[in-house]
């Protein structure tokens, strides 16, 4: 093992110039790497938060439902949370 690693720092004295271009090479490669990684993780989590923007927050989103539908799925208990919006049927707003 001894021998291995004299041989190895012999190398590396040597060939200075490449020794420090591949250390340099690894770093920026490492350091692309990175940033890749954290642009996709940034970019997923604005596209979910856009989406939550845009949609609203909610697991199910039930439309034209009629009063006594209505009634049954608020009365339901495993139901947390309801938010019902009426719209205006003449002006579609």
């Amino acid at each position: 093992m001894n021998v291995l690693k004299r041989l190895a720092l012999k190398n590396l004295k040597m060939n200075k110039k490449r020794t420090i271009s591949t250390i340099i090479g690894i770093i920026l490669s490492v350091a692309l790497i990175c940033g890749t990684a954290t642009l996709i993780t940034s970019v997923q989590k604005t596209l979910v938060q856009n989406a939550i923007n845009e949609a609203g927050y909610y697991h199910i989103k039930l439309e034209n439902l009629q009063k006594d539908q209505i009634d049954t799925v608020k009365a339901n208990r495993d139901i947390k949370e309801t938010f019902e919006l009426r719209m205006c049927r003449i002006c579609k707003t």
